[in-house]
């Protein structure tokens, strides 16, 4: 099971800091079932619904890895992605793109844009993990 799998990782982490991540979401839902899932395992989540409150709360927070939905209410993600990659305090931070744009372009278009990883959406826990594992590595 997936969650297994994130539970051993979550293990290995220094009880002193425990993984922060930034999860921009605007789907309700979506936000409050990654949010559990990482919580589950140990991780301190923070959450924003829009592109803009994402961008500030990472550059305030640094958090240790962002997921990012490119559907945001404000901005597009791919903007949003672009900002953080191109400013210097947040420049550094792994970013996993959680999407419904399953197109080649897309993906092609967030990797060159610096985006550590892709998810497509409806994603696989498994998948997901292993992807939030190999960033933080």
């Amino acid at each position: 099971m997936g969650i297994q799998l994130f539970a051993t990782y979550s293990e290995t982490g220094s009880s002193a800091h425990k993984t922060l991540f930034l999860v921009i979401e605007d789907d309700p839902l979506l936000r409050e079932s990654l949010t559990e899932l990482l919580k589950l395992n140990g991780f301190r989540i923070v959450e924003a619904g829009d592109g803009q409150t994402g961008i500030k709360l990472a550059q305030s927070l640094q958090p240790d890895c962002i997921l990012l939905d490119l559907r945001l209410p404000d901005t597009d993600g791919f903007a949003v992605l672009r900002r953080m990659k191109k400013e210097e305090q947040t420049a550094q931070i792994p970013v996993v793109v959680l999407s419904g744009f399953s197109r080649l372009e897309d993906q092609e278009l967030a990797l060159e844009l610096g985006a550590a990883a892709y998810v497509v959406k409806p994603y696989n826990i498994d998948e997901l993990v292993t992807q939030i594992r190999r960033v933080l590595e």
